[in-house]
């Protein structure tokens, strides 16, 4: 349920002058409650409802709530649609953190300059159409995923001999607090010509009080725990281009072209530490949040066919001793997940009756860790999954250059417990990402149908991939890891748009 109350008021002063100022509250409420059972020993296939069962093999039920309480205000004027100011304010109160905390307030401030009004420009109106510098500046937040993560939780139902037990199920944070994000923007948007466009933008963005796992002892039961981890600066550019390159009556071409670059370091973590470690990952003070942190992949001896590792030293200077026992070698940091560069640029053709529009995306410089493989590399025995397809290329014979290791009766070098750098894979791609092509009928046509217009179209996505790595979709990653995760679908689609 949301229910929204908002007060606007709306002024101009001596024609120059704009005004306008907005006040609010606004409630969320969300619950749900389920049960779900389930049945055996149906006396008919033909009528399978649960009424008809006679063996209850399942009965459960469950209630979820949770409560945002937000209170609004925002304020804009602008003189003469030259200089523009705006700004606001707003707290949000929400039931997924403890009350001691659970209150957070968010502001921000903006100003623009539209300098293509002032009267020193306009000699260069023909040339430079429009041109606006903006700032702002401004903080938001964000809250856990989970609704009850502050509280303790129980679980009843767990069998203990032959009576129902209570175990807990979730060790709760009370002190955790909104995670905060400080935004700073310095923008430039020109046009030249009336027909290129041109959007420039450097951004700052540091994240404090980070929603992160930690790592606790299993001495617990659990493996970890939410709370706020730490800080960090992400900074870069992005850039959009737009030209109208063609605008003839039959024939009209536009392009667009944008890019973006951005870095990305941990700034502070929790108690001072200075790194904190987390399976296959690792955040270092200085270095990018989503690091890597796995035993060095020395390649296969060609002579015996078995995997080698660098031992490398504890301090991460990176020494090369090499190894075939996998518990002699020390885990460095190695790569890390985000782009360095992504980007995309779009075309559209219309001749006539025709439209053509394609757009391309790329990202270039990031890595992703194959997290399956330590359910597959298992030296040619199968288990449950099928042997990766690049084992084809495996080590066979005394001599061979190869990256993938014998086959071994008894799985003695077998990888699936080893996380090494072997599985860590460029996302570097191309992909063409959305096409579409379209037939509209003449006006004149359209008019004897009693129609406004016709359209008839075949539209297509994720139509072409070029991946460096092809073993997995390259955008299937999250925070950089894969595990069998599915790939981007391809469709086609066909459709008619009437327009009356």
């Amino acid at each position: 349920m949301v229910w929204r109350n908002s007060l606007t008021y709306t002024k101009t002063f001596a024609a120059k002058h704009h005004l306008d100022v907005l006040g609010g509250y606004e409630v969320n409420r969300y619950r749900r409650d389920g049960m779900d059972g389930a049945k055996d020993n149906f006396p008919s296939v033909e009528k399978i409802v649960l009424s008809n069962g006679s063996v209850l093999t399942d009965l459960s039920g469950s209630n979820t709530e949770w409560r945002l309480l937000s209170y609004l205000s925002r304020a804009n004027y602008n003189y003469d649609d030259k200089y523009f100011l705006g700004g606001s304010v707003r707290m949000d109160g929400s039931s997924r953190i403890h009350r001691s905390s659970r209150w957070g307030t968010f502001w921000s401030l903006s100003g623009a300059w539209k300098f293509t009004k002032e009267s020193f420009m306009d000699s260069l109106n023909d040339v430079l159409t429009d041109g606006k510098i903006r700032v702002s500046y401004g903080t938001n937040g964000t809250l856990p995923s989970s609704y009850f993560t502050y509280m303790d939780l129980t679980g009843f139902g767990y069998p203990y001999g032959n009576n129902p037990g209570i175990r807990e199920t979730q060790i709760g944070n009370p002190n955790l607090r909104w995670e905060k994000q400080n935004n700073l923007n310095i923008g430039l948007d020109v046009r030249l010509f009336d027909r290129l466009g041109l959007t420039f933008e450097w951004y700052r963005r540091q994240s404090s009080d980070l929603l992160n796992d930690m790592p606790t002892s299993l001495t617990t039961g659990f493996g970890s725990y939410l709370t706020n981890i730490g800080a960090i600066r992400n900074s870069g550019i992005e850039v959009d281009l737009n030209a109208d390159i063609l605008r003839d009556k039959a024939f009209k071409w536009n392009a667009s072209l944008n890019f973006g670059m951005n870095k990305n370091k941990t700034i502070a973590l929790a108690d001072g530490s200075e790194e904190l470690r987390d399976g296959t990952s690792i955040h270092r003070i200085g270095q990018p949040w989503y690091s890597y942190y796995l035993i060095e992949f020395a390649g296969i001896n060609r002579e015996t066919g078995v995997p080698q590792y660098y031992v490398n030293d504890p301090s991460n200077l990176g020494s090369r001793d090499i190894t075939e026992d996998y518990t002699k070698a020390n885990r460095i940091l190695y790569k890390s997940v985000d782009p360095k560069l992504i980007g995309g640029f779009t075309n559209t053709f219309r001749y006539k009756m025709f439209d053509l529009n394609f757009t391309w995306t790329y990202s270039l410089g990031g890595n992703s860790y194959d997290s399956g493989a330590s359910k597959t590399e298992l030296g040619g025995k199968t288990g449950y999954d099928n042997i990766p397809q690049y084992y084809e290329r495996r080590w066979q014979k005394p001599g061979d250059v190869t990256d993938i290791e014998m086959f071994m009766v008894g799985n003695t070098y077998e990888m699936s417990s080893v996380a090494n750098t072997r599985r860590v894979h460029s996302t570097d791609h191309i992909r063409l990402k959305n096409m579409t092509f379209g037939i509209s009928l003449p006006q004149q046509i359209s008019r004897r149908l009693k129609v406004s217009n016709i359209r008839a179209y075949c539209s297509g996505v994720n139509l072409l991939t070029f991946a460096a790595y092809k073993n997995y979709d390259p955008e299937v990653p999250v925070n950089g890891t894969v595990y069998f995760e599915s790939p981007k679908l391809k469709t086609v689609t066909f459709g008619l748009d009437v327009k009356f």
